[in-house]
């Protein structure tokens, strides 16, 4: 059985705040970026087209074997994932950030988004949505070999 961990997470395309217009919060105007991390395994990430459950379940649909167990947070675009998973998930709304032992998290994604963050801050200082998939693209490569002995 093998075990993952999933969420999404949004990002702004313009860092200017002056540009920032009432009814933008949330989602609204924001790229979608989706994260798949096997347990001690690789991380597959990408832009989808947005961040509704069908397109969220077909993506892990075509990157996770039905059977593996999933672990997500409680959005409701995960949910209806029990047919073909084992799907656990916390509450992070109540502040349940890990249950049974630390054992359901979404620890390992939360770091991914972090490094992302970095990267974009720290290298490209923003991003376009034009070309995100390459930006994420480059972020996974990073980090699938993080610990590769011959960098």
């Amino acid at each position: 059985m093998r075990i993952f961990s999933r969420e999404r997470k949004k990002f702004r395309a313009n860092k200017h705040a002056k540009a920032c217009t009432g009814g933008t919060q949330g989602g609204v105007g924001k790229a979608v970026v989706l994260g798949i991390i096997e347990c001690e395994g690789e991380l597959r990430a990408m832009d989808v087209e947005n961040g509704r459950g069908n397109t969220l379940k077909g993506a892990v649909r075509n990157n996770v074997q039905p059977g593996a167990t999933l672990m997500t947070d409680d959005d409701v675009a995960f949910r209806g994932l029990n047919a073909s998973y084992t799907h656990l998930s916390g509450n992070q709304s109540k502040g349940e950030y890990a249950r049974l032992g630390d054992f359901i998290h979404t620890n390992s994604t939360k770091g991914m988004w972090s490094l992302l963050n970095r990267q974009i801050v720290g290298i490209h200082h923003w991003v376009s949505p034009k070309h995100l998939n390459m930006y994420v693209g480059k972020m996974g490569w990073r980090f699938n070999r993080r610990e590769c002995p011959h960098r």
